[in-house]
């Protein structure tokens, strides 16, 4: 919550989903129910900034699937109209390479599998999905210690972003 904020992109501090907010974390355990039972959990004790690089979209995070103690993995969802969304992310840490970055957005993987090194610390992907549950769901099934950045959803008819948080 106290990092600088980005331009363009609303502050994500882990906060559990709230519907008159719109957005924000469910437990990941949850999600094979309707959207309406996801159950909403806070995600704040799992964000980081970890003041290495420049670029705060990057330098800042919050661990999706984490690996070590008692986290709870989580995922993020957005209310949004049903129908089709571009959705763009990044994984990674500036600080640790010990992750297996794979994050799905409404079950369709966005980024598969990448394991970062020190050269190339993050990585970044984007699915094309339709939403028709009233929420878009991103979570990191199938990763480990997943570590998400920022999100940017842009709906495929309007073409301006919906909203992006870091």
């Amino acid at each position: 919550a106290d990092a600088p904020s980005v331009e363009g992109y609303v502050t994500e501090t882990g906060a559990a989903y709230s519907a008159s907010r719109g957005y924000g974390w469910v437990r990941q355990d949850s999600l094979g129910q309707p959207s309406a039972q996801h159950v909403a959990y806070s995600m704040e004790p799992q964000t980081r900034d970890r003041n290495k690089i420049a670029d705060q979209r990057l330098d800042t995070l919050i661990q999706m699937r984490p690996i070590a103690g008692d986290l709870t993995k989580g995922a993020w969802e957005m209310a949004v109209p049903d129908g089709t969304y571009l959705v763009s992310l990044s994984a990674g840490d500036a600080s640790y390479v010990n992750s297996t970055s794979t994050v799905n957005v409404e079950g369709r993987r966005a980024i598969d599998a990448v394991t970062p090194t020190t050269a190339a610390p993050f990585a970044s992907g984007s699915a094309t999905v339709t939403v028709t549950d009233g929420r878009l769901t991103v979570d990191a099934i199938g990763g480990t210690n997943v570590k998400l950045n920022w999100v940017r959803v842009r709906s495929k008819l309007s073409g301006p972003p919906s909203v992006s948080a870091t």
